[in-house]
């Protein structure tokens, strides 16, 4: 089980990719980060503008895995279409 050390917004100096999505974020990009430690090692999670929105108000907290939002917004938008 992953432990929580920090969170917070920053901006990136160098290219990464959203944790719940995976897409590309640019250098530069303002995202929140979490830096978390799971089996002895420290991670830092990037995530984008719509994956942090969609898992605050559909997610509960709940623990999700590297690409599990993105496949959780593609769903609900395509259930929520009309």
């Amino acid at each position: 089980m992953s432990k929580f050390i920090k969170h917070e917004n920053r901006t990136t100096r160098t290219s990464h990719y959203c944790f719940g999505c995976g897409t590309d974020i640019s250098p530069k990009t303002t995202v929140y980060t979490e830096v978390i430690s799971d089996g002895g090692k420290i991670y830092t999670l990037y995530w984008c503008d719509a994956c942090k929105d969609f898992y605050d108000k559909h997610c509960n907290n709940e623990e999700v895995y590297e690409g599990d939002v993105g496949q959780l917004r593609y769903e609900y938008d395509k259930e929520n279409k009309k």
